[in-house]
């Protein structure tokens, strides 16, 4: 006789409970006193011990919980929280192609019952409750309507009305008996009031699935290692071989689109998302992993078009928006991406990253004020984030406020003080007041705790030791981030620009030259073109690369300062009266200086 595992027995167990006289219906706050003990809520944590997601947990059995798979492969651990308690977790039972997963924790005394299981699908009107973590404030309850059973390529989800929010997923949707209908599976979700669960029924079959899905999961497993570890090469072979050989496998796509993104394969995140939306048209998830993908990848109207019809299909998601919002920006239509963020904002106000949205679009129209009070506010409200931080950082020395910028790093979280970004950014802080040298020692800093391949670094510290006149450092610098970055136009450019400063003018040229023949229309090209030029006695060529750079941009007040001084020098002296009237216009105190070091000069030569 073969002997169940723990996991299954308790589960059928509990199953079992289904068969029984149907019970009496209790008023909301009685359904939430008896669920409310028995919904746990998950935490995903870092190698660090902190929590990068949560989501929510059904009690199904003795130290067993029910909870969605999505997103715990990224976790280095799971611990499990239930009214006082907050215990280790560990997966024990998955159902990938479902997306539910078991999780056993210690043996301990819970307080909680588990739930008893309804067995028999829900009829069209039945009133039901979403009991979850919603947005991680703690478990509460929602009401609604069960709309119907859908079929998506995994099975029937039970479609309701009861408002859930992220954090829901994993959640118990419960009859008027307090009996457990399903798990909330917020991958599905299609609006504000069209919500799925996945039914209760599932959950004795899990076990026997996950065993008919061993090599899959023995798969899944390794793809998350491959991805916790950073490792995309080798995941995007994995999951290369995955999608080949089992196509209908959505964790095999999704794991190939990860890859590629990381690695910056547009086309093979393309692709991935196309071959997870074949399988699941009507998914939200890969209409706006695809959408993504194809703005990536440049493909603005196609991206539009995909984004206009998720819109058209579900007007309730927040996510859809800002998807859209991002494709219209991309488009050149600042201010229907404007409204279309707005009303993630609306449909979400937990979209975090819809305001940063609303503050890059404010920084475009050239409101800076505004942009600065978006990223204030987040940043003040969500200290452990660090990345909207430095984005305040960046903002404020845009405007001008280098010592705000430095107060702004002080209030770092205190892991990440040492990281490396907070390095580059407190080099550049330094640079913009005016204290090269300890800017050049935090850049080093940066460089030494960066991963390999981090250009940007090297082109600030290059920069911070060109403006201290250690041209032979500088140049090395320069040199480091093309080595990096070897298709980095903005390293080719410092190059250039530091081989002129350094003596080096004819290399200087020849870079310049590259860069002119893939960027024809970037005035900096043309300007360290001309710079270099006339330190070799160029002049004509100098002139004429002059000319195109203010062509290109008439704001630059060295530049037509320089070719004043090269136009005078080769002879030419009305056109350099010509460059110095526009520099007076352009920039009259550079100006000023210029006519006493420059001008006059020539006017006493000319006498």
């Amino acid at each position: 006789m073969k002997i169940l595992s723990p996991v299954l027995s308790s589960i059928i167990c509990i199953a079992l409970a289904c068969a029984r006289p149907a019970a009496a219906e209790l008023s909301p706050a009685e359904v939430y006193a008896r669920a409310a003990p028995a919904v746990g809520t998950v935490e995903l944590l870092n190698a660090d011990g902190v929590a990068i997601d949560l989501r929510s947990a059904v009690l199904v059995a003795k130290n067993r919980w029910l909870t969605v798979c999505e997103g715990l492969a990224t976790a280095a651990s799971l611990k499990v929280s239930s009214t006082s308690q907050r215990l280790d977790a560990q997966l024990v039972v998955r159902d990938a192609r479902r997306n539910l997963c078991a999780l056993a924790t210690p043996e301990a005394t819970l307080s909680a019952t588990p739930f008893a299981i309804r067995q028999e699908a829900p009829p069209a009107g039945l009133r039901v409750f979403a009991v979850s973590n919603a947005l991680g404030l703690g478990v509460g309850i929602s009401d609604g309507l069960v709309g119907g059973v859908r079929s998506f390529p995994e099975g029937s989800y039970i479609q309701f009305s009861a408002p859930v929010s992220p954090g829901s997923q994993g959640g118990a949707l419960l009859d008027e008996a307090g009996s457990l209908l399903g798990i909330i599976e917020y991958r599905h979700r299609s609006g504000q009031n069209v919500n799925f669960a996945a039914p209760a029924a599932w959950i004795g079959e899990m076990e026997a699935r996950a065993a008919a899905d061993r090599e899959e999961n023995q798969r899944h497993e390794e793809a998350a290692r491959l991805a916790r570890d950073g490792r995309w090469t080798e995941l995007n072979s994995l999951a290369s071989g995955w999608t080949t050989t089992t196509p209908e496998s959505p964790q095999a796509w999704r794991f190939a689109a990860q890859a590629a993104a990381q690695l910056a394969d547009t086309a093979q995140a393309v692709h991935a998302w196309q071959g997870l939306q074949r399988l699941a048209p009507d998914s939200t998830e890969s209409g706006i992993g695809l959408g993504t993908a194809l703005l990536r990848q440049g493909q603005v109207e196609q991206a539009l078009l995909l984004a206009e019809k998720l819109v058209a299909r579900d007007a309730q998601d927040a996510s859809i928006w800002f998807l859209y919002a991002q494709v219209l920006r991309a488009a050149g239509k600042a201010g229907e991406a404007e409204v279309a963020c707005r009303r993630a904002t609306e449909l979400d106000p937990w979209l975090l990253y819809a305001y940063a949205g609303l503050a890059a679009l404010a920084e475009e129209r050239g409101d800076v004020a505004a942009s600065l009070a978006i990223w204030s506010r987040l940043s003040g409200l969500y200290p452990d984030i660090p990345g909207f931080r430095y984005q305040l950082i960046r903002g404020q020395l845009q405007a001008g406020q280098p010592a705000r910028a430095f107060k702004a790093l002080t209030q770092l979280p205190a892991g990440e003080a040492e990281s490396a970004t907070a390095h580059y950014w407190q080099g550049i802080v330094l640079r913009k007041l005016g204290r090269p040298v300890d800017a050049v020692t935090a850049l080093r800093q940066s460089i030494a705790r960066a991963l390999p391949g981090d250009a940007q670094t090297w082109i600030a510290l290059s920069i911070a030791l060109s403006e201290l006149r250690r041209h032979p450092e500088a140049i090395e610098a320069a040199e480091n981030a093309l080595k990096a970055d070897p298709e980095n136009p903005e390293a080719k450019f410092w190059l250039a620009v530091q081989l002129k400063d350094g003596g080096r003018a004819a290399e200087a040229v020849a870079i310049a030259s590259g860069l002119l023949a893939s960027r024809p229309a970037d005035p900096a090209a043309w300007r360290v073109n001309g710079f270099a030029l006339a330190i070799l006695g160029k002049r004509t060529e100098a002139i004429r690369s002059f000319e195109k750079s203010l062509e290109l941009d008439p704001r630059q007040g060295k530049v037509w300062a320089a070719l004043a001084e090269t136009s005078y020098a080769d002879g030419q002296d009305e056109a350099a009266r010509r460059a110095y009237e526009q520099l007076r216009t352009v920039d009259p105190e550079y100006a000023r200086q210029v006519y006493s070091t420059l001008i006059v000069t020539y006017e006493e030569r000319a006498r």
